[in-house]
């Protein structure tokens, strides 16, 4: 799937990473979609997808997007990039052609500001943000886990990946891009962010995430499994022996 010669050049790129996520990535590009046309704002969507094949893949689901929402896009373009989040993310940025970055799970919906937020925080001095948490849950343990990580992001500095980072191309350029980790990339760039001065603010809004791995794993199990990786991984573990604790939980 490519982009079209006649498709303006977009202000912002949003950045996919996916691995069999077929069922969730139309919403999160249709979320795009409506962030977009709320800010009046060029944006695209490029999916970096490591499923091997086409049958039933993230890539061919692509094809089903609404097609009012592929028409308030300047794009929606989907590549092959090896299997792992870090590479996914790197591939998808260098297919990009935005001024600004944002990097988005499969899984994860857009607020209807985002991206007019987006825009407005680095424009305003921010180098580089992301966007509180809400998971998409009725129960209340599961809605207070996210709240206590969006409060980890805003005083600590430290969002996790399924915040929606965003910050200018230049600034992703300068800095390597994301480390080719098979774990903890997006603690890595983010502490990495900060040590160059650019600590990420993080805005009022909330992305919306699912809720299937704490559903899964049990919230109060997946709680104490990602702590006890991020605390083994700042302790100095490395990511590849953490990365046999963590499966990737794609969507059919």
């Amino acid at each position: 799937m490519t982009s079209r010669a006649k498709d303006p050049i977009p202000r912002l790129s949003v950045v996919i990473p996916a691995l069999g996520e077929a069922a969730t990535v139309c919403r999160a590009v249709s979320s795009v979609a409506l962030a977009a046309a709320c800010a009046d704002m060029v944006a695209e969507v490029v999916v970096a997808d490591a499923e091997p094949g086409d049958g039933g893949s993230t890539l061919s689901a692509l094809d089903r997007l609404d097609p009012a929402a592929r028409s308030r896009l300047a794009g929606v373009r989907g590549l092959r990039a090896p299997q792992g989040r870090a590479r996914q993310m790197n591939a998808g940025a260098a297919a990009a052609r935005g001024e600004i970055l944002l990097f988005l799970h499969a899984d994860t919906r857009l607020p209807e500001t985002a991206l007019a937020t987006a825009a407005r925080l680095l424009d305003n001095g921010a180098r580089a943000g992301a966007f509180g948490l809400e998971i998409d849950s009725p129960r209340a343990s599961i809605r207070f886990i996210a709240r206590m990580a969006t409060l980890r992001a805003r005083f600590l500095g430290l969002p996790f990946g399924d915040q929606g980072l965003f910050l200018r191309r230049d600034l992703f350029e300068n800095l390597g891009g994301f480390a080719d980790l098979p774990l903890m990339e997006d603690v890595e760039f983010v502490r990495r962010l900060a040590r160059n001065g650019a600590r990420p603010v993080v805005a009022r809004e909330n992305v919306v995430t699912s809720a299937r791995r704490f559903e899964r794993l049990g919230p109060l199990a997946c709680t104490l499994r990602n702590w006890t990786l991020l605390s083994l991984y700042l302790l100095g573990a490395p990511p590849a022996r953490l990365a046999r604790f963590y499966r990737p939980m794609g969507g059919a």
